[in-house]
């Protein structure tokens, strides 16, 4: 419960010590381990390190990536849980032409090296997507085949789709360059960063590629799901459970209609519907894995990596921490070894 807090500083909690209510998931019933805990506002994430690295703090919250290799030879623990929901990828905006093509969707999907994506920007505590969703979701399957990097296949694509290479690198067709507009995510710090490495493996194959940077507000303004200037919308989502999904894809039901499809899709709509109305969860796991393998080979949905969105670093003495479905860490099982 709340001892004290300074607005724009610090909260300090302590502990009931009558708790008894723990759930059975972390094996405690009674009162937490840990006397207090204090939450310090930092907002320098090179300063937030620098307190624990000092042992002025226990934990510091979102790290930057290119510091973890070197915190963990320094001893330190660091915890990159991935929550439940969707990776990060784009949502594909079918009524937008090119993308009404779907060899464009496919060639887009074969064009990018997401391998590179992790060995550049983040580091090997990312995973490679193997879906449209995260692989820690019950019912997510690994359709990692469907996303392998091919720009010799991309190439192929695009030339049966009827977009040539002109002298200058870049695809045409009837005089209009092959082009796609990226709007970076600015509620995750390195989407641009991820959007101006695939730029460069699109344009070895022909793309044009335009990033466009917009604070929170102006992003919120501009840029939304099936937007007349948004081909790609960048996603990053969390999920209670994978049965929603298929309702979030479709525009059934006030959904969101992800993709631009409206009703379309007749499959997509089939899909979606077997799954809303599975019996049980083993009734409903081979439709979603249909679901997950129909809409990446449609190009529906393109996957950059494996999201995560919260980073820990944390002192080696203290353990027992657990993080929920949406990758926060509680600290009621937590405590400080010698």
């Amino acid at each position: 419960m709340v001892d004290s807090w300074k607005e724009g500083d610090f909260v300090k909690l302590v502990k009931r010590k009558d708790y008894n209510w723990g759930p059975a998931a972390v094996g405690h019933t009674g009162p937490a381990f840990l006397d207090s805990i204090t939450y310090k506002l930092v907002s320098e994430p090179s300063l937030r390190v620098a307190s624990v690295q000092s042992g002025q703090a226990d934990v510091a919250y979102n790290a930057s990536p290119q510091e973890l290799k070197s915190l963990k030879e320094e001893g330190f623990t660091i915890a990159t849980p991935r929550y439940l929901g969707f990776v990060n990828g784009w949502a594909i905006n079918t009524k937008l032409a090119p993308f009404d093509d779907l060899k464009v969707r496919q060639a887009l999907q074969a064009g990018i090296n997401r391998q590179e994506i992790i060995d550049t920007v983040y580091t090997s505590d990312w995973q490679l997507a193997k879906s449209f969703i995260q692989s820690n979701v019950p019912g997510a399957t690994d359709h990692s085949a469907l996303l392998a990097y091919d720009p010799g296949k991309a190439e192929k694509l695009l030339d049966e789709a009827g977009w040539l290479k002109g002298a200058d690198g870049i695809r045409a067709k009837d005089g209009k360059p092959l082009t796609i507009a990226l709007h970076s995510n600015p509620y995750l710090a390195t989407s641009k960063s991820i959007d101006e490495l695939i730029a460069q493996q699109l344009g070895k194959i022909g793309w044009k590629v335009d990033i466009r940077a917009y604070d929170v507000v102006t992003f919120g303004e501009k840029v939304k799901y099936g937007g007349p200037a948004v081909p790609a919308y960048e996603v990053t989502r969390s999920f209670i459970d994978a049965g929603t999904v298929a309702g979030i894809l479709t525009n059934a039901n006030n959904g969101e209609n992800w993709f631009a499809l409206d009703d379309r899709d007749a499959k997509l709509n089939d899909l979606r519907d077997r799954i809303a109305g599975a019996a049980s969860i083993d009734v409903r796991k081979p439709v979603l894995d249909e679901l997950q393998e129909y809409v990446l080979e449609q190009g529906y949905f393109i996957p950059r990596t494996q999201i995560v969105q919260r980073i820990y670093v944390q002192s080696p003495s203290l353990k027992g921490e657990v993080y929920n479905g949406v990758a926060y860490a509680s600290y009621y099982t937590a405590f400080v070894s010698d």
